[in-house]
């Protein structure tokens, strides 16, 4: 008999067979995926040689091996140190005999002087039942089956194999004197702890998942009696899988979580996501019944709703996980703003716009607005609510335009000339006018930045109340270019929308937006940080990244300077127009322990230095150095702040720095102190 034949009869003793029931005779040449179709791992086709001394197998092998020089007790002891746990499981045939269900393990084995073991336990099966009805019993993957039924396995897996197959063949063939009971004597070796610290958790977390925030679903004035909560929360849930977690397998396009996911967008719930916990409800493993007990927590806000119960909040807080697989799909951002506007005509004067014609599809556009018309001076009396290039008509004197352009336009011309002669109506015409604005989104992002005495240091923009803040420029000092020095991944850049700051959500309000932004900026100061939810439309580039760009890099560095340290570094100019350099860093000082500190953003020879605290560098070497020295002496005495702001320009490496340069060349210096040499000083 080969090895691979033993090996099938080992595992038929241990999963049923299907529904019918041949003989035993007939039963023996079956292979094992005719009999139970399962799945076996081998470790190889030999395994290790046995040891002289080995106690694991002393237990095993009796008289055969050194267990000769064991005690009764020594063998127990020797069997307590190699295995932690053995029992019984007693596994009920009566639903194999049925082919109803299959015991649902994968089996492992190498040789024949070491025991069957268990490599898997799936989910459906007979040995998961008893998993769930005896857990101080539950097998695991790992143990090794030493017993079934009467047959002890004695380090042969051959002839142990042999034997226990006609426990298992009578059993499925419901002959005389079979049981129904499968006994199992399982061993669970002893396993080496592993340790896992905290961080390495955490490393393996953040690899399977990207994201976990708890998202407070408001459901006050939340009524829906009549549809189901699927309906009512705008998704649906994924319970295929019992011992997975909840997922959101669809978002609908109306409900609660749809319009949460507006009010929110810097915690959007997404298809994908897994629920942990609702409420007070943890996720034990139990699909279904976690689904019914989120049915109950919303049933219980909706019953408060409808009792009209006050004072309390009425939330559904969600514990939300999203794996890695999960992909957030960035929507295009559509804005519009509709405005009317009301001309009075001027005789036989044209009203002055030229409209785009030439499509026959497109709405009517606005393509040119002529200088001293009507539409033009309107427009110079309104600029908060004037016409633009660009510009659709949507009607004239409340007619509705939804034709073709042509006929559209052959409708604003015949509006025009009757309101140019009807005296009646005071030569009036209205308009009303949409304005559209499209944003394809490449990113979206939250930055969290400390805030102190300084100003974020940016500059925002927007056109119109209706359309979003943008950040125009950001400039060479402050907080937010801090941010981007530190923060190559998260950059804010010219161009980046503001969404959210804090907990305040835009709400097409861009002029109310900004006054509430600079009050939740003073705020913050109390607080240490504010925090902005961004979008970047496609086309914003970093500027930094263009090598045309005067510089390679700029950095703002906080230099402190504790009880008179000076700073290291010997400064000089080639002349009193040129710009101020370092020429040299020592081993010591308050820029040395920097460098050390900070390797990506530390100050290097060949830096120019544009500014120290408020003194900036203005084409006047001399000067500029010596109010530096000012600087740098009031700090080392305590005078005023501790720390000392140097603003680095890094240029592109288009010359070589000169050995005169590098050992303290001459040239004035700031920062003087006691090894001042030919000039230069190394502080």
């Amino acid at each position: 008999m080969t090895i691979l034949q033993t090996v099938a009869l080992l595992v038929t003793a241990i999963v049923p067979a299907v529904s019918l029931k041949p003989s035993i005779d007939a039963t023996a040449d079956e292979t094992l995926e005719e009999l139970l179709d399962v799945e076996i791992h081998r470790r190889g086709e030999s395994g290790p040689s046995l040891q002289t001394g080995d106690t694991s197998l002393d237990y095993q092998m009796g008289a055969s091996h050194t267990s000769v020089t064991l005690s009764p007790e020594q063998r127990a002891i020797a069997h307590t140190s190699k295995f932690e746990k053995d029992f019984v499981v007693e596994l009920d045939m009566s639903t194999a005999v049925e082919g109803k269900q299959t015991i649902g393990v994968v089996l492992e084995l190498d040789t024949d002087f070491q025991p069957v073991s268990v490599s898997k336990i799936k989910k459906t099966g007979i040995l998961e039942a008893w998993n769930k009805m005896h857990p101080d019993r539950a097998v695991l993957v790992g143990d090794e089956i030493v017993k079934v039924n009467d047959i002890t396995w004695h380090a042969n897996s051959e002839t142990f194999a042999q034997r226990i197959k006609h426990q298992f063949l009578a059993s499925r063939a419901q002959l005389p004197g079979a049981r129904n009971v499968l006994s199992l004597t399982i061993q669970r070796p002893r396993k080496e702890k592993a340790i896992r610290f905290q961080s390495q958790r955490d490393d393996v977390h953040r690899q399977l998942y990207s994201k976990e925030f708890v998202a407070e679903i408001p459901l006050r004035g939340e009524c829906f009696s009549s549809i189901s909560v699927c309906q009512s929360m705008g998704w649906k849930l994924n319970v295929s899988v019992d011992w997975m977690p909840l997922s959101i397998e669809e978002i609908l396009k109306t409900g609660i979580i749809p319009r949460y996911n507006q009010e929110h967008p810097d915690t959007k719930i997404l298809v994908g996501d897994e629920i942990l916990r609702v409420n007070h409800v943890q996720w034990h493993h139990n699909a279904k019944v976690f689904e019914e007990r989120l049915r109950a927590q919303f049933a219980a806000g909706q019953k408060s709703e409808l009792l009209g119960t006050s004072g309390s909040e009425n939330v559904l807080r969600l514990n939300i996980r999203r794996p890695r697989s999960v992909l957030e799909v960035l929507e295009e951002q559509v804005y519009t703003k509709q405005y009317s506007v009301h001309l009075t005509l001027k005789d036989a004067h044209p009203l002055g716009w030229r409209l785009n014609k030439s499509s026959g599809v497109d709405p009517l556009a606005v393509e040119e607005i002529e200088k001293g018309s009507p539409l033009y001076d309107y427009n110079e009396a309104n600029p908060q609510n004037m016409v633009r290039v660009g510009d659709t008509v949507l009607s004239v004197n409340d007619i509705l335009l939804d034709a073709d352009t042509h006929e559209v336009a052959r409708h604003i011309d015949e509006e025009v000339d009757k309101a140019r002669s009807d005296v009646q109506s005071n030569n009036a015409l209205t308009l009303v006018m949409q304005r559209r604005l499209v944003q394809p989104i490449t990113k979206e992002w939250t930055v969290t930045i400390p805030t102190d005495y300084r100003g974020l240091g940016w500059q925002l923009n927007y056109s119109d109340d209706e359309f979003p803040l943008t950040v125009s420029k950001v400039r060479s000092s402050g907080l937010v270019f801090e941010h981007n020095q530190e923060h190559s991944d998260s950059k804010i850049l010219a161009g980046d929308v503001i969404v959210k700051v804090n907990g305040l959500l835009w709400r097409q309000d861009s002029s109310t937006f900004e006054k509430r932004l600079n009050e939740e900026y003073s705020e913050s100061k109390k607080s240490g940080n504010i925090s902005f939810f961004l979008r970047r439309p496609f086309g914003v580039k970093d500027a930094s990244q263009d090598e045309n760009r005067p510089f390679y890099k700029e950095l703002s560095i906080h230099l402190p300077i504790m009880g008179g340290e000076t700073l290291g570094w010997q400064l000089s100019s080639d002349n009193d127009t040129a710009p101020v350099i370092v020429t040299n860093v020592g081993n010591v000082g308050a820029v040395y322990n920097w460098n050390e500190a900070n390797p990506f953003t530390s100050i290097q020879v060949g830096d120019r230095i544009a500014s120290v605290n408020n003194v900036l560098w203005r084409g006047k070497a001399k000067q500029f150095l010596e109010q530096v020295s000012r600087q740098l002496d009031s700090a080392r005495k305590g005078k005023g702040k501790q720390f000392v702001t140097v603003f680095v320009q890094r240029p592109w490496p288009v010359r070589e720095t000169s050995s005169k340069e590098v050992d303290g060349g001459g040239g004035d210096a700031a920062g003087g102190g006691d090894d001042a040499d030919s000039g230069g000083v190394v502080d």
